[in-house]
């Protein structure tokens, strides 16, 4: 599952950090992270969490660099943010729903969808206050 985020005013501010002479890839990565972790502290507080002695879902939710070969868009900066490897397909099952044994459907709690509504103008403002910190130094 993926989910796009459209910053507004980030191309400007990448054009003004070019013309100041700025290490422009460093700061869209350290910018882009930023926002990912609003993201990641969004989706913590939405998963919800069992009373069974394992390793939680909100205890796994990562923000991870896209390797270069996964990334959608080639040359582009890109970044996961999702529960890793442990959890992963039970966060699937959690996200989506599944169909029980008994031939029953239980509805999905869609908490990384939530939690992206919920923390779409914070990831925005975490995002371009990092490109002003590149801006301004």
């Amino acid at each position: 599952m993926r989910i796009a985020v459209q910053v507004d005013g980030f191309d400007d501010a990448l054009r003004r950090l070019e013309r100041f002479g700025q290490d422009v890839e460093k700061r869209q990565v350290r910018s882009l992270r930023a926002g990912g972790n609003v993201l990641r502290d969004g989706m913590r507080a939405e998963v919800p969490v069992s009373e069974i002695d394992h390793k939680h879902i909100k205890d796994d939710i990562k923000v991870r660099q896209t390797p270069k070969k996964d990334r959608s868009i080639p040359n582009a900066v890109s970044f996961d943010i999702g529960p890793g490897k442990e959890t992963a397909w039970r966060a699937k099952f959690v996200h989506n729903g599944y169909v029980a044994k008994n031939g029953r459907f239980v509805r999905g709690n869609p908490f990384a969808v939530r939690a992206y509504r919920l923390k779409r103008v914070a990831i925005n403002q975490a995002v371009m206050n990092e490109m002003r910190k590149g801006a301004r130094s």
